[in-house]
């Protein structure tokens, strides 16, 4: 009970002065079968190709560990390695477009949604365990090398395995693409997404639906980060296998330029834990709740402040206890306390803005402009 007002949700948003509302940031459920079982028919689709770029990323990955113990190059297991990496975000792809189907349950609330967070995690910090110590090894290589020492690693067999690589990706790339625009960065800078208050219209705000947003349309837009981050994974290891081969060629033309496969390897490391760097941020980030790289939460504060009724006069006296966080990677939850003098027009507007910061599942309290907080710690702000 938040100060004893009213908390259930707003279904008819022009309704009276009560000033006690709370809402879910209810969702509109009347799409039709048709609609449900065009977005079944998608997500079957995409775990079809997921499941067959894993066959394949699992499969010649166990051949690029064999070849590199033969061959004796630790180009190729670092290959093998970022292959790893494709084969766990394929698998998280893939649970990903079964979570998004498993609904709450009693004891979790929320699914099983950071599931995928948690594996994530999981298999990143795997992967840089063994990234670090093959870059060990290529250390010892490399003094090896300057001591004349180093074992001899096989071109011939290293370029072979690469360029069998190349064809792989490039099979890898023809399941996966054609999936749009695959705006997924590895370690790429998330841009804020900048929202104008004459984007919003909000002075016209109240002939706008009560639904905000469908979540059809939220799982698939996840399913899709999903898939553009698999196919961009693709495209990493397609330019790796390439790189493998010129080594691997190099060797087999000059034997004596052996230290260019653990030369290689620092490269290929590099780019390894850099296309996992932004992933395994994101991941903490989420576990941590903090605020998604996107939203900028100031921004939004201002905005919801700024909230005007049909005559254009202000009805939003304040904003506080404004929370916004993921609940997995690309799904955004936001709750505030808001305090106006027209808990209806307030109420459907605020979840307008949240809606043009991405934002579907807005809970939101609404108090009159002099009702008190039932806590202070809801009044504190960061």
């Amino acid at each position: 009970d938040h100060g004893g007002h009213d908390h259930g949700e707003h279904c008819d948003h022009g309704g009276g002065g009560d000033h006690g509302g709370h809402d879910h940031g209810g969702h509109d459920h009347g799409h039709g079968h048709g609609h449900g079982d065009e977005e079944e028919s998608h997500g079957a689709a995409d775990r079809q190709k997921l499941f067959m770029a894993l066959g394949f990323c699992a499969s010649f990955m166990i051949v690029e560990f064999v070849a590199g113990y033969i061959s004796n190059s630790l180009a190729i297991i670092t290959d093998a390695a970022h292959l790893a990496t494709d084969a766990s975000a394929f698998g998280l792809a893939i649970a990903a477009t079964y979570l998004a189907e498993k609904g709450p349950t009693s004891s979790h609330s929320y699914g099983y949604q950071r599931a995928e967070v948690l594996s994530s995690l999981a298999s990143t910090l795997f992967i840089w365990v063994l990234t670090i110590i093959l870059i060990w090894e290529a250390i010892q290589r490399v003094v090896d090398w300057a001591n004349d020492d180093m074992e001899e690693v096989d071109g011939k067999t290293m370029s072979i395995v690469a360029l069998i690589g190349v064809f792989v990706n490039l099979i890898l790339e023809r399941i996966l693409g054609g999936n749009g625009e695959h705006g997924h960065s590895h370690g790429g800078t998330v841009h804020k997404k900048h929202v104008e208050m004459t984007d919003m219209n909000l002075e016209d705000g109240g002939n706008h639906s009560a639904s905000y947003g469908s979540v059809e349309e939220e799982h698939d837009e996840h399913v899709n980060v999903n898939m553009d981050a698999a196919y961009l994974h693709v495209i990493g290891d397609l330019i790796q296998s390439v790189g493998v081969m010129v080594a691997g060629l190099i060797i087999w033309w000059k034997p004596t330029w052996q230290v260019i496969d653990p030369l290689c390897t620092f490269v290929f490391a590099g780019i390894v834990m850099f296309t996992t760097l932004n992933m395994l941020r994101s991941n903490i980030n989420v576990l941590l709740e903090g605020v998604p790289d996107d939203v900028d939460v100031d921004r939004l504060r201002a905005h919801l402040l700024e909230i005007k009724d049909d005559t254009g006069a202000s009805i939003v006296m304040n904003v506080h206890d404004l929370h916004v966080w993921n609940i997995a990677p690309g799904k955004p939850l936001l709750s505030a306390h808001i305090h106006a003098s027209n808990a209806p027009v307030a109420l459907q507007k605020a979840h307008y803005v949240c809606q043009k910061y991405g934002i579907p599942h807005a809970t939101i309290q609404i108090n009159g402009p002099n009702d008190p907080c039932s806590s202070k710690v809801c009044c504190r702000e960061y």
